[in-house]
């Protein structure tokens, strides 16, 4: 048996100990020191790095501190203090682990103390406020409860002093994710020093912060929001929030501090209707939705399987499906996950298939557009917002790309291309219109974006609707003023495997380089295809683009070496001061070289209207109809089917049978508390929200749908 099998069996037999004393009955111990013995089992199930511990003990100078860090640079972009920290812990570890070759060695013991006492002598303090109130005390309290019995009265009271920054009085304990984080450190720290009302008081602050709020926090549509400036933070602070509360909630389960059912409910409720469906096969950030993060190393890294198996293992409130995410986070199932929602509050869209993922962010009169840059990282993040679409199916098609970016042409976005980026004080704006929002039924839907861009005056109405095996694209009124060349991008993303064009009458496979194809069909690149219902000119560049993650994020950690990726880009150029353009193409991804053409040729969808007072796509087979009416009209979806709307709205219609099966309408502007529309066809039923009159001499339907308002202004009614 090999020293890892040994350590795992060892510390899974602590476990199991202790689980059995919390099982005995009469004989059970203080339920505190049950979560206690919870946490020092987790903090031993990774066996400690036996010869990285050996080379500690090597390197250590005589202070207790080691080469290599810079203790003099504790400013918010360096603090390489972290490094010894994580030392610490190692020898900690090392010393505890009763699988380590170190287990209980006094020179492991000694080193670990010495670097201890270097630390809190010199006590330091980063300019950015969240080493001291987190990163450092989260770090501190599992050094301490690993050393516990071998530190002094005096070097428990200094460690403790330290962690104890970790306060719901703090600079950073806002509601929201860094709360419930900050009380996760406190309760930690209560375990150290064995205080069970400190304890208890930190699970019920927690605890108040897991609700349904119009600030910061959980949104009403199961976003997270973390500032006032409405940006959405559910992969960053989000992922924290869930992750301290179901990590906590997994440590007290069966004791007298176990959370309610309801709160254990919300957290739940939020991890998958909230985090799953803002990623990837439930597996891949969406990079748009990681804001200043997007610009850290392996930032698109697959998720782990932890937090739905600990809020599983707590609760049989939707147990199936978090075991059914956890599995496809482990590699043992496919992930079949299939979802459309818009997220009202934070204007932000996705669409599972699966076969991909793809998403749609936007902005309002009512958000910010993203995060400022923070500690200097996301420096070129202006233009993440502008209706930005990340297509992602394997989930390393981003993947550290971002230092070659070219950041004016983000997926999805219509931008003026500046030959410089603008400053980074000028990325985080307010919106400038109102018309923004979606439309959903939870399986299908559109996106609607009245866009003027805060930067650079491009002015657009731009629209996404998603099906099953594609979804559509479409730009109308784009204008600008400046004297800039004004693009749409399709899609920039990691080059690989064959490139294949249909143009006018030929089909060929471009060379390295920058294209410009007039009258292009189709373009087929890793799996996915870009088609034109109108042959379009496109540009392209398949070639090797270079950068330096410095150049995106100046944290010290990052350089100014060159990083080289091969890059597809695919966009369509408007032109300088464009008047009234407009762009209109599929995405069908998942589909075989061989197979694009077929496609290109029998469509199935339909364009309706692509203008910017309506812009429409109908599929024929599904039934289904997806309408963004800008103004007040009325339009023909299928011989001898029309829908007129009264106000501005989005709109979706499934018929079967000649009868409207199901209606979800939305207002983004969020300026009306009722629709009204008429449709030539009778409807199945009538429900709460709704009326319908039949008039059998206009053959329509003249219906009145009672719209959501206050906090879910905006959010989409469906019905029946």
């Amino acid at each position: 048996m090999n020293r890892t099998m040994l350590s795992t069996m060892l510390v899974l037999g602590i476990l199991h100990a202790v689980l059995a004393e919390t099982r005995a009955g009469a004989a059970e111990p203080d339920e505190l020191h049950v979560v206690r013995q919870r946490y020092m089992a987790e903090l031993l199930d990774t066996a400690p790095d036996d010869n990285a511990v050996a080379r500690l003990l090597e390197t250590i100078r005589a202070d207790g501190s080691w080469p290599g860090i810079d203790y003099q640079d504790v400013s918010r972009t360096g603090f390489q203090h972290a490094e010894h920290l994580a030392n610490m812990r190692q020898l900690g570890l090392a010393f505890r682990h009763p699988g380590s070759t170190h287990h209980q060695a006094p020179a492991v013991r000694d080193a670990a103390l010495a670097a201890f006492d270097f630390w809190i002598e010199h006590d330091f303090i980063c300019e950015n406020w969240w080493w001291n109130e987190m990163g450092t005390p989260r770090r501190m309290v599992d050094i301490l409860l690993l050393l516990d019995d071998a530190l002094d009265d005096t070097r428990r009271a200094a460690g403790t002093r330290i962690a104890a920054r970790a306060r719901l009085g703090g600079v950073g304990a806002r509601p929201g994710g860094d709360f419930i984080q900050i009380g996760g450190i406190m309760a930690k720290r209560a375990l150290f020093e064995h205080d069970a009302d400190a304890f208890a008081q930190a699970i019920e602050l927690m605890e108040a912060q897991v609700k349904i709020t119009t600030g910061r926090g959980v949104k009403p549509d199961l976003s997270l929001q973390h500032r006032h400036d409405r940006v959405t933070s559910t992969l960053t602070y989000g992922r924290g929030y869930a992750s301290s509360f179901a990590d906590l909630a997994a440590k007290v389960h069966g004791t007298r501090f176990a959370f309610s059912d309801a709160s254990l409910e919300l957290v739940i409720d939020f991890y998958l209707d909230g985090i799953h469906r803002s990623m990837a096969h439930g597996r891949f950030p969406d990079p748009q939705q990681l804001n200043r993060g997007v610009t850290r190393r392996s930032a698109l890294r697959p998720v782990g399987p932890g937090v739905p198996e600990e809020l599983a293992a707590v609760s049989d409130y939707r147990r199936g499906e978090l075991e059914t995410l956890a599995a496809v986070r482990r590699g043992k199932a496919a992930s079949d996950f299939r979802f459309n929602k818009f997220f009202w509050s934070s204007e932000y869209f996705t669409h599972q298939r699966p076969a991909y993922f793809t998403s749609v962010r936007m902005y309002s009169r009512r958000n910010h557009n993203v995060e400022q840059p923070y500690n200097e990282e996301g420096l070129k993040n202006h233009y993440l917002a502008d209706g930005s679409n990340f297509l992602i199916r394997t989930g390393d098609e981003y993947l550290d790309l971002f230092p070659v970016y070219d950041w004016r042409k983000i997926p999805g976005t219509t931008v003026a291309q500046k030959p410089e980026m603008p400053p980074p004080g000028a990325i985080q704006q307010r919106g400038r219109t109102d018309f923004v929002g979606g439309v959903s039924d939870g399986l299908y839907g559109a996106a609607a974006f009245d866009f003027v861009s805060p930067l650079d005056g491009v002015r657009a109405r731009k629209a996404w609707f998603f099906f099953d095996d594609e979804y559509v694209c479409l730009g109308a009124g784009i204008e600008c003023d400046a004297d800039h060349p004004v693009a749409t991008t399709l899609n920039q993303t990691r080059r690989r495997g064959d490139l294949r064009i249909a143009a006018a009458d030929r089909h060929f496979s471009p060379e390295r380089g920058e294209h410009v194809v007039p009258d292009t069909h189709w373009i087929w690149h890793d799996g996915v295809a870009y088609l034109f219902p109108e042959p379009a000119e496109v540009h392209l560049n398949n070639d090797t683009a270079r950068g330096s993650w410095r150049s995106i994020n100046r944290q010290r950690r990052y350089t100014d070496e060159t990083v080289e990726e091969d890059v597809f880009t695919l966009w369509l150029d408007h032109g300088r001061r464009p008047r009234d353009g407009g762009y209109a193409y599929r995405v069908m991804p998942g589909i075989a070289a061989e197979r694009v053409a077929d496609a290109a040729q029998q469509p199935a969808v339909a364009i309706l209207a692509n203008t910017p007072a309506l812009q429409a796509v109908a599929h024929a087979e599904l039934g289904l109809a997806l309408f963004a009416f800008y103004e007040p009209g009325a339009v023909e979806w299928a011989p001898g089917l029309q829908i007129a709307v009264e106000q501005p709205v989005l709109v979706l219609l499934r018929t079967d049978e000649g009868r409207i099966a199901r209606i979800a309408v939305a207002d983004p502007a969020r300026k009306h508390d009722v629709v009204r529309l008429s449709v030539t066809a009778p409807l199945a039923a009538a429900g709460e929200y709704w009326t319908a009159t039949w008039d059998a001499a206009q053959q329509r339907s003249d219906i009145r749908i009672d719209l959501p308002t206050a906090a879910y202004a905006g959010q989409p009614r469906v019905l029946p």
